[in-house]
């Protein structure tokens, strides 16, 4: 349960733990001696004084900018834990806390007490500088712009009351507009693991998918008979061939199962498709199906071990623009689909 000790500096972060039942004091031994993994009730004055990391806003003067933080936990108790960490950045020390050592304390805490823990880390110093506290990095994340005024003679007041009917009717993009919020809020406010990552770009994925879904009812697939002849061909041999009730139903089940793949798409072709249709710019459509590829081969699937933040942090902003562009799109095709009708 230690962390590995290699190259850098070694420091200790200190916060809180709190449970149903506070655990005693327990100091655990590393690999290399000291008491660097502990929970203590013996708190000095200076660490209760400190205040836990909080909102910070974006140090620029004036602009336009969007700021948010990343998520997290606040925990006040008696009692405290202080691990030690080896890191080359101090930035690192808190992160590498919660990241390789906390949850490992915490499992250890919650599994002798019976009681689930709660911990969050609050500050740290230098090994051997007790009470000596390093300031502690900003949890603010900035997306700074140079905006062009949009003027009135750009926008067609017709179709901009037909968006706005399609926004406020139809089902799917109110939806999806919740969605394209709530993942932008996460953008801006996504913590250092990779779950709060992929939680903001599997909601982007969501605006795509109800879109593609949508579409998808307007214009089912139908297999021409070339594709469903062999089927049913095989199936008729297959058929003849059985000699039991049994063999029968397996041979009439897996042809459904061949013929109902005729008629569906999967999720990468029905997001292309539909991005065709609504008339999104081909260059977002294509990177539309390589975020599906992503969606398909690693966000719907346990992360592997060694997946951090910064394996995806840069799929982000592509998501934001695929997502976006998507539902503008989808907006005014469901408006141009209504006027179509009234005419």
């Amino acid at each position: 349960m230690f962390p590995s000790m290699g190259n850098g500096d070694v420091y200790v972060v200190w916060g809180y733990i709190a449970g149903a039942v506070l655990p005693p004091n327990l100091e655990f031994d590393g690999p290399e001696g000291g008491d660097w993994l502990c929970v203590t009730q013996d708190v000095p004055d200076s660490f209760r004084r400190l205040d836990p990391p909080g909102v910070v806003e974006a140090q620029l003067g004036g602009g336009t900018w969007a700021t948010g933080t990343g998520r997290r936990t606040r925990v006040r108790s008696a009692a405290v834990f202080k691990v030690s960490v080896r890191v080359v950045d101090p930035d690192d020390a808190m992160r590498t806390a919660e990241a390789e050592v906390l949850p490992r304390l915490l499992a250890v805490v919650s599994a002798m007490t019976g009681s689930p823990m709660f911990g969050a880390p609050v500050a740290f110093h230098a090994a051997n500088e007790p009470e000596q506290w390093l300031p502690r990095r900003s949890d603010a994340w900035v997306d700074a712009f140079t905006p062009r005024q949009f003027k009135a003679e750009e926008a067609d007041p017709d179709e901009w009351a037909g968006v706005v009917w399609a926004a406020q009717h139809d089902y799917t993009a109110r939806h999806a507009a919740v969605d394209m919020y709530v993942a932008n809020n996460r953008y801006l406010s996504h913590g250092d693991d990779a779950a709060d990552v992929r939680t903001a770009l599997l909601t982007y994925f969501f605006v795509l998918e109800r879109i593609a879904d949508r579409i998808g009812r307007f214009f089912p697939p139908k297999p021409t008979p070339d594709e469903s002849a062999p089927l049913v061909e095989t199936l008729e041999k297959a058929l003849d061939r059985a000699t039991s009730v049994e063999q029968k139903v397996e041979c009439v089940r897996v042809a459904a199962q061949k013929l109902q793949a005729l008629h569906s798409r999967g999720i990468k072709r029905r997001v292309v498709e539909a991005g065709g249709t609504i008339d999104v710019d081909e260059n977002v459509v294509r990177t539309a199906g390589q975020f599906a590829d992503l969606r398909n081969s690693q966000l719907g699937h346990v992360p592997s071990a060694g997946e951090t933040a910064k394996d995806l942090v840069g799929w982000l902003p592509k998501a934001q623009q695929c997502a976006h562009a998507y539902l503008s799109a989808y907006l005014r095709w469901v408006e141009g689909r209504d006027q179509a009708a009234s005419d």
